[in-house]
C-alpha cells in the first residue's frame, strides 16, 4: 500500500486462482442452476400468493396470430385446429398484415360492466418479432 495525504491511496493484491477441471466447473454449474431454480419457484409462489383477481373464463375467447409468413400462419392454424378445444371453445384469426392485427385488437376491447377493468375477446396472440410493416414488439 502506498498512501499520500491529500493524494490518496494505492493498494496492491495478489490471488492464487487454482486450475479449474471439468468436475469444478460442472459443480458450479449444478449449484447455479439450482439457485436459478429456488428463485424462479420463490417468485412463482409470490405470484400466486398475491393474485387474487377471478380466474377469467376462456369460453368464447378468441386466438390471434399473427406472421408475415404464409406458411407460418398455415401451420400455426393447424395446430390449433388439432388441438382438442371443446372445453373452451375458441375462434383462431389469422393476420399476415400487424395494421390489421392491431386494428383488430383495439375493436375487440371493452370494459366489463362488473369490474370496470378493459377487457379483449383474446385470450391469446401469437406473434412474429421480425416483421416488415411494424415488429412484434412494436404490435405488443
Amino acid at each position: 500500500m502506498q498512501s499520500k495525504k491529500e493524494a490518496g491511496s494505492i493498494f496492491y493484491s495478489s490471488f492464487v486462482i487454482p486450475n479449474l477441471e471439468e468436475e469444478s466447473i460442472s459443480m458450479v454449474d449444478s449449484q447455479f442452476q439450482i439457485m436459478l431454480n429456488r428463485i424462479q419457484n420463490q417468485m412463482v409462489d409470490r405470484a400466486r400468493s398475491s393474485y387474487h383477481a377471478k380466474a377469467l373464463p376462456l369460453t368464447n375467447k378468441k386466438i390471434l396470430i399473427l406472421d408475415d409468413e404464409p406458411f407460418n400462419l398455415d401451420v400455426l392454424q393447424s395446430i390449433f385446429s388439432t388441438l382438442k378445444l371443446e372445453r373452451y371453445p375458441t375462434s383462431v384469426k389469422s393476420f399476415h398484415d400487424p395494421r390489421k392485427a392491431l386494428q383488430e385488437v383495439i375493436n375487440s376491447l371493452h370494459v366489463d360492466p362488473e369490474s370496470g377493468l378493459v377487457e379483449s375477446e383474446y385470450c391469446l396472440i401469437i406473434s412474429d418479432l421480425n416483421m416488415p410493416l411494424m415488429s412484434g414488439y412494436e404490435f405488443s
